[in-house]
Protein backbone atom coordinates (compact mmCIF):
# COMPACT_ATOMS: atom_id res chain seq x y z
CA UNK A 1 0.00 0.00 0.00
CA UNK A 2 1.26 3.70 -0.58
CA UNK A 3 2.56 5.90 2.09
CA UNK A 4 -0.44 7.85 3.20
CA UNK A 5 0.63 11.78 3.27
CA UNK A 6 -1.35 13.78 5.07
CA UNK A 7 -0.61 17.71 5.46
CA UNK A 8 -2.15 18.69 9.30
CA UNK A 9 -2.73 22.46 10.32
CA UNK A 10 -1.70 22.98 13.74
CA UNK A 11 -2.58 26.05 16.07
CA UNK A 12 0.17 28.36 17.05
CA UNK A 13 -0.75 30.73 20.77
CA UNK A 14 0.16 34.21 20.88
CA UNK A 15 2.41 34.79 23.56
CA UNK A 16 0.87 35.70 26.87
CA UNK A 17 -1.73 38.65 27.25
CA UNK A 18 -0.82 41.90 28.96
CA UNK A 19 -2.36 43.14 32.28
CA UNK A 20 -3.55 45.92 29.60
CA UNK A 21 -5.89 44.18 27.44
CA UNK A 22 -9.74 43.69 28.14
CA UNK A 23 -11.29 40.83 28.36
CA UNK A 24 -12.36 40.80 24.51
CA UNK A 25 -8.89 40.68 23.28
CA UNK A 26 -7.37 38.11 26.62
CA UNK A 27 -10.12 35.92 24.95
CA UNK A 28 -8.79 37.01 21.08
CA UNK A 29 -5.23 35.33 22.54
CA UNK A 30 -6.28 32.26 23.87
CA UNK A 31 -8.17 31.09 21.06
CA UNK A 32 -6.62 28.64 18.20
CA UNK A 33 -5.31 30.34 15.43
CA UNK A 34 -7.72 28.46 13.29
CA UNK A 35 -10.48 30.12 15.63
CA UNK A 36 -9.45 33.68 15.37
CA UNK A 37 -10.90 36.92 13.35
CA UNK A 38 -7.43 37.91 11.08
CA UNK A 39 -9.19 41.57 10.93
CA UNK A 40 -9.25 41.67 14.88
CA UNK A 41 -5.93 40.21 15.28
CA UNK A 42 -4.53 42.95 12.56
CA UNK A 43 -6.29 45.98 14.60
CA UNK A 44 -4.85 44.37 18.05
CA UNK A 45 -1.54 44.46 16.13
CA UNK A 46 -1.73 48.47 14.88
CA UNK A 47 -2.47 48.75 18.50
CA UNK A 48 0.72 47.68 19.56
CA UNK A 49 2.44 48.80 16.52
CA UNK A 50 1.60 52.43 16.88
CA UNK A 51 0.63 52.61 21.21
CA UNK A 52 -2.87 53.18 20.31
CA UNK A 53 -4.39 52.69 23.71
CA UNK A 54 -1.25 50.14 24.68
CA UNK A 55 2.36 50.42 25.70
CA UNK A 56 4.30 50.63 22.33
CA UNK A 57 5.74 46.99 21.53
CA UNK A 58 6.44 46.51 17.84
CA UNK A 59 7.36 42.64 18.64
CA UNK A 60 4.21 41.77 19.84
CA UNK A 61 2.60 43.72 16.98
CA UNK A 62 4.76 41.55 14.61
CA UNK A 63 3.64 38.47 16.11
CA UNK A 64 0.03 39.30 15.88
CA UNK A 65 0.40 39.94 12.13
CA UNK A 66 1.98 37.11 11.82
CA UNK A 67 -1.01 34.99 12.99
CA UNK A 68 -3.66 37.11 11.00
CA UNK A 69 -1.35 37.03 7.86
CA UNK A 70 -1.33 32.97 8.26
CA UNK A 71 -4.51 33.21 8.43
CA UNK A 72 -4.58 34.68 4.64
CA UNK A 73 -5.19 38.14 5.54
CA UNK A 74 -3.39 39.99 3.11
CA UNK A 75 -3.09 43.21 5.05
CA UNK A 76 -1.83 41.53 7.75
CA UNK A 77 1.38 39.85 5.03
CA UNK A 78 1.88 43.31 4.11
CA UNK A 79 2.22 44.66 7.55
CA UNK A 80 4.37 42.07 8.47
CA UNK A 81 6.75 42.45 5.37
CA UNK A 82 7.13 46.17 6.44
CA UNK A 83 8.35 45.15 9.44
CA UNK A 84 10.67 42.81 7.98
CA UNK A 85 11.76 45.42 5.52
CA UNK A 86 12.20 47.91 7.98
CA UNK A 87 13.37 45.90 10.86
CA UNK A 88 10.72 46.78 13.16
CA UNK A 89 10.14 44.47 16.07
CA UNK A 90 11.47 42.16 13.98
CA UNK A 91 15.45 41.40 12.50
CA UNK A 92 15.42 43.05 9.00
CA UNK A 93 15.25 40.57 6.26
CA UNK A 94 14.57 41.54 2.52
CA UNK A 95 13.91 37.52 1.46
CA UNK A 96 11.30 37.41 3.91
CA UNK A 97 9.79 40.63 3.10
CA UNK A 98 9.93 40.16 -0.25
CA UNK A 99 7.88 36.76 0.29
CA UNK A 100 5.39 38.16 2.61
CA UNK A 101 4.96 41.31 -0.15
CA UNK A 102 4.65 38.60 -2.88
CA UNK A 103 1.56 36.69 -0.92
CA UNK A 104 0.00 39.86 -0.45
CA UNK A 105 0.15 40.84 -4.35
CA UNK A 106 -1.23 37.57 -4.94
CA UNK A 107 -4.63 38.90 -3.45
CA UNK A 108 -4.33 42.10 -4.98
CA UNK A 109 -2.77 44.19 -2.49
CA UNK A 110 -1.96 47.70 -4.47
CA UNK A 111 0.83 48.88 -2.11
CA UNK A 112 2.54 45.26 -2.05
CA UNK A 113 1.91 45.17 -5.88
CA UNK A 114 4.27 48.47 -5.73
CA UNK A 115 6.98 47.11 -3.03
CA UNK A 116 7.77 43.96 -4.46
CA UNK A 117 10.14 45.61 -6.80
CA UNK A 118 11.62 47.70 -4.01
CA UNK A 119 12.32 44.75 -2.02
CA UNK A 120 13.84 41.41 -4.17
CA UNK A 121 14.81 38.65 -2.13
CA UNK A 122 18.27 38.12 -2.46
CA UNK A 123 17.79 34.31 -1.69
CA UNK A 124 14.81 32.32 -0.60
CA UNK A 125 15.20 31.60 3.40
CA UNK A 126 12.24 30.23 5.46
CA UNK A 127 9.54 32.07 6.35
CA UNK A 128 8.56 33.24 10.40
CA UNK A 129 7.66 30.18 12.13
CA UNK A 130 4.15 31.13 13.00
CA UNK A 131 3.20 30.96 8.99
CA UNK A 132 4.16 27.68 8.83
CA UNK A 133 1.59 24.70 9.04
CA UNK A 134 3.00 21.44 11.34
CA UNK A 135 3.10 18.68 8.79
CA UNK A 136 2.63 14.91 10.29
CA UNK A 137 3.67 11.43 8.13
CA UNK A 138 1.49 9.12 8.58
CA UNK A 139 2.36 5.19 6.99
CA UNK A 140 -0.04 2.65 6.72
CA UNK A 141 1.03 -0.14 8.86
CA UNK A 142 2.34 -2.59 6.14
CA UNK A 143 4.10 0.08 4.43
CA UNK A 144 7.59 0.75 4.73
CA UNK A 145 9.45 3.18 2.33
CA UNK A 146 12.89 2.18 2.16
CA UNK A 147 14.69 5.43 -0.41
CA UNK A 148 17.86 4.75 -1.94
CA UNK A 149 21.24 4.83 -0.14
CA UNK A 150 22.80 8.23 -1.64
CA UNK A 151 23.82 11.67 -1.81
CA UNK A 152 20.17 12.70 -2.20
CA UNK A 153 19.01 11.06 0.78
CA UNK A 154 21.79 12.71 2.67
CA UNK A 155 20.90 16.23 1.20
CA UNK A 156 17.45 15.82 2.01
CA UNK A 157 18.56 15.14 5.64
CA UNK A 158 20.75 17.78 5.37
CA UNK A 159 18.47 20.34 3.91
CA UNK A 160 15.06 19.38 5.36
CA UNK A 161 15.85 21.22 8.69
CA UNK A 162 16.83 24.94 7.64
CA UNK A 163 13.13 24.71 5.57
CA UNK A 164 11.59 23.63 8.83
CA UNK A 165 10.35 20.25 6.72
CA UNK A 166 10.08 16.80 7.59
CA UNK A 167 12.71 14.67 5.31
CA UNK A 168 10.23 12.11 4.99
CA UNK A 169 8.01 14.64 3.24
CA UNK A 170 10.08 15.58 0.79
CA UNK A 171 11.69 12.40 0.03
CA UNK A 172 8.13 10.63 -0.85
CA UNK A 173 8.01 13.88 -3.16
CA UNK A 174 10.87 13.42 -5.38
CA UNK A 175 9.92 9.54 -4.83
CA UNK A 176 6.78 10.40 -7.18
CA UNK A 177 7.80 13.62 -8.72
CA UNK A 178 10.99 11.52 -10.26
CA UNK A 179 11.63 8.96 -8.98
CA UNK A 180 15.18 10.15 -7.57
CA UNK A 181 16.01 10.87 -11.12
CA UNK A 182 18.27 13.99 -11.60
CA UNK A 183 17.87 14.26 -14.79
CA UNK A 184 13.79 14.27 -15.56
CA UNK A 185 12.01 16.04 -17.43
CA UNK A 186 8.33 16.20 -17.38
CA UNK A 187 6.08 17.15 -20.81
CA UNK A 188 5.51 20.40 -19.22
CA UNK A 189 8.96 21.16 -19.14
CA UNK A 190 8.92 20.67 -15.39
CA UNK A 191 12.62 19.83 -14.03
CA UNK A 192 15.01 17.70 -11.79
CA UNK A 193 14.11 15.64 -8.41
CA UNK A 194 11.60 18.01 -7.42
CA UNK A 195 10.42 18.83 -11.25
CA UNK A 196 10.50 22.79 -11.09
CA UNK A 197 9.62 24.31 -13.77
CA UNK A 198 11.98 27.01 -15.27
CA UNK A 199 9.71 30.10 -14.37
CA UNK A 200 9.88 28.78 -10.44
CA UNK A 201 13.23 27.93 -10.57
CA UNK A 202 13.99 31.41 -11.64
CA UNK A 203 11.84 32.97 -8.83
CA UNK A 204 14.06 30.58 -6.44
CA UNK A 205 17.32 31.49 -7.48
CA UNK A 206 18.11 28.13 -8.88
CA UNK A 207 20.59 28.30 -11.38
CA UNK A 208 20.53 25.08 -12.50
CA UNK A 209 17.42 22.29 -12.19
CA UNK A 210 19.92 19.55 -12.56
CA UNK A 211 22.33 19.81 -10.19
CA UNK A 212 20.57 18.17 -6.96
CA UNK A 213 21.39 20.24 -4.07
CA UNK A 214 20.45 23.89 -6.12
CA UNK A 215 17.09 21.64 -6.82
CA UNK A 216 16.02 20.47 -3.45
CA UNK A 217 16.85 23.83 -1.93
CA UNK A 218 14.74 25.49 -4.26
CA UNK A 219 11.72 22.63 -4.07
CA UNK A 220 11.95 23.34 -0.25
CA UNK A 221 11.97 26.69 -0.43
CA UNK A 222 8.72 26.25 -3.05
CA UNK A 223 7.04 23.89 -0.49
CA UNK A 224 7.30 25.69 2.51
CA UNK A 225 5.87 29.03 0.52
CA UNK A 226 3.29 26.89 -0.58
CA UNK A 227 2.54 25.73 2.57
CA UNK A 228 2.31 29.32 4.10
CA UNK A 229 0.46 30.24 1.61
CA UNK A 230 -2.05 28.04 1.66
CA UNK A 231 -4.27 29.86 3.86
CA UNK A 232 -4.85 32.67 1.64
CA UNK A 233 -5.81 30.79 -0.95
Amino acid sequence: MRKLILLTILSLVITAASANQSSSELFLEDLPVIDKDPNELFALAVKYEHAEGFPEDKTKAAELYCEAARLGLADAQFALGWMYANGRGVERDDSIAAQLFEMAAEQGHHYAQKMIQYTPAILPVPLPACLIPSIEIFDDEDSDYIYPEGPVLHLVHKLAPHYQLDPKLVLALISIESAFNTKAISPKNAQGLMQLIPETAQRFQVKNSFDPEENIKGGMAYLRWLLAFSKAM
